[in-house]
């Protein structure tokens, strides 16, 4: 039963490179690429993948059960570990509540989420699109735990001229 469940996994997994695949076609159309797959041929991929984890549950529907606990238990995990600042500043507020404002507990967790807002990140930038910059620093800004942010430009070399002395 669990090498049905590793199959269903893996078979949700290649769905997920499927969806990767069709929305990276669509969203970031302009990035190179070594090697590159028609749309119809992704699509084609998906539904036989499709094909293949129905026909994995059709024969075994006890899977499902086994398959949703550990699915659940690495979906929390995970969960946490995407949304440990909200968690952290929950648990702060639950904690503060019923602590005093100087108990050791409350003032590490201060401690940690400051720690956790000041560490910066760093941007690589190559050309010298506001646009780009404007997009990465709203990405930054909704998506990332940090508000600090270090940009870094990346330019050609200039061409030296040398001459005789």
């Amino acid at each position: 039963t669990l090498s049905k469940v590793y199959s269903v996994c893996f078979l949700g997994l290649m769905i997920m490179f499927c969806i990767g695949n069709l929305m990276l076609k669509t969203k970031r159309g302009q990035l190179r690429r070594d090697t590159e797959a028609p749309v119809w041929s992704v699509i084609i991929g998906l539904l036989m993948v499709i094909w293949g984890l129905s026909a994995t549950i059709a024969k075994n529907n006890s899977v499902l059960s086994i398959f949703a606990i550990y699915y659940s238990g690495t979906f929390v995990l995970v969960g946490i570990m995407f949304f440990r600042m909200q968690v952290m500043r929950w648990t702060h507020r639950f904690l503060a509540s019923m602590l005093q404002s100087d108990h050791y507990i409350i003032t590490s967790m201060e401690d940690y989420l400051r720690k956790m807002s000041n560490r910066p990140l760093i941007f690589f930038m190559k050309g010298d699109s506001a646009r780009m910059l404007n997009k990465a620093l709203l990405y930054i800004r909704d998506n990332e735990d940090t508000q600090f942010v270090k940009i870094v430009h990346f330019k050609d070399a200039e061409s030296v001229v040398l001459t005789d002395s």
